[in-house]
């Protein structure tokens, strides 16, 4: 789990780099969610969580002077938490006797 969040940490830093470096719009949700789902070996929940954010901020352009908030941090943060309670939330309720 730890070697995850490790790489995890890597590539939400290498797509936030595309904010301010490259602009190849590889930043955007709709990318970053997935790839960060890839990372995770759940890439549809990724898509979903990418697609999500997308939606939500998809009027705001880093165009000129213009800073949008970072959605790409949100989108990792957002797709690692969503993989990571997955296994819990599949488990149902807990119950104790």
């Amino acid at each position: 789990m730890l070697w995850k969040a490790v790489m995890v940490s890597l590539a939400g830093g290498a797509l936030c780099l595309d904010r301010i470096f490259m602009q190849v719009m590889i930043s955007r949700p709709v990318v970053a969610g997935p790839l960060t789902g890839w990372i995770l070996n759940d890439l549809y929940t990724g898509l979903l969580c990418g697609a999500l954010i997308e939606l939500l901020w998809i009027d705001r352009l880093p165009i000129g002077k213009y800073v949008p908030p970072n959605e790409t941090m949100t989108t990792v943060i957002v797709t690692a938490a969503a993989v990571g309670a997955g296994p819990l939330i599949a488990a149902g309720p807990i119950t104790r006797h």
